[in-house]
């Protein structure tokens, strides 16, 4: 299950909470106030490998992980 970040509308606290996806609109309320006037914050995603390093993209550009159709 994903975290999402909900921002409060009366202390403008920012509460995190593990939903299920199908949940995630479902704001809870604020656990700072209590207050049931919170938003979902658009979060950003990150992902790492094991080498902690990003994969390089192959010369070129495009995608070429097989799985796209090109020819390379």
């Amino acid at each position: 299950m994903p975290f999402y970040e909900y921002e409060c509308a009366d202390c403008e606290e920012v509460t995190e909470a593990l939903r299920r996806m199908v949940d995630a609109d479902n704001a809870p309320e604020c656990e700072h106030c209590g207050s049931k006037k919170t938003t979902r914050k658009v979060s950003i995603f990150n992902a790492s490998s094991d080498s902690g390093s990003m994969p390089e993209m192959p010369s070129g550009g495009g995608c070429c992980g097989g799985g796209c159709g090109c020819s390379h």
